[in-house]
């Protein structure tokens, strides 16, 4: 998906999210989902996560099945919080977001898929979550969560979300 993102009112900046960076997000998101690793992925569109990527550790790194990987292996420094994708970049790691209020959801759901139900109320982000406790996946946007339960949907799930078919 390509789009503009006003910075502020002098500054246009053209983000693009390709196939293969979708690929390598699936990749690691079903291998870590395998291995029960638990992380959180947003990715960002319209709505700047600026302010959130501002307290995180910043990357600014091309995307990679590994490097996704090894920020949430449990003893990297990094496993804490979520990445944010911007494009094709991982823009940070070790992201904060507000939990969701949703008395709607199971009170046996984690800080984690609190965080990605929460960050989707308040932006137009996608936020993939992955359990530690069962290594289920979810993805979460408009303040609503879904299982993903294979690579297959989860890549037909990003592509539609991010404008490829």
């Amino acid at each position: 998906m390509e789009y503009h993102k006003n910075n502020d009112s002098n500054k246009t900046q053209s983000i693009s999210t390709t196939q293969t960076t979708i690929e390598a997000i699936a990749d690691a998101v079903f291998d870590m989902s395998v291995l029960k690793v638990g992380a959180l992925i947003t990715i960002e569109q319209h709505i700047s996560l600026e302010q959130y990527a501002e307290k995180a550790i910043t990357l600014n790194s091309d995307i990679t099945k590994e490097l996704l990987e090894q920020i949430f292996i449990k003893d990297s420094p990094l496993h804490d919080g979520g990445v944010i994708i911007r494009g094709n970049k991982i823009i940070c790691a070790a992201a904060y977001y507000t939990l969701t209020q949703d008395t709607s959801l199971d009170k046996t759901v984690g800080s984690r898929h609190r965080a990605g139900v929460g960050i989707s109320e308040i932006t137009d982000s996608l936020t993939i979550i992955v359990s530690e406790e069962t290594g289920h996946v979810h993805v979460a946007n408009q303040g609503f969560m879904k299982r993903i339960d294979n690579k297959n949907d989860l890549l037909d799930y990003l592509s539609t979300y991010l404008g490829r078919l």
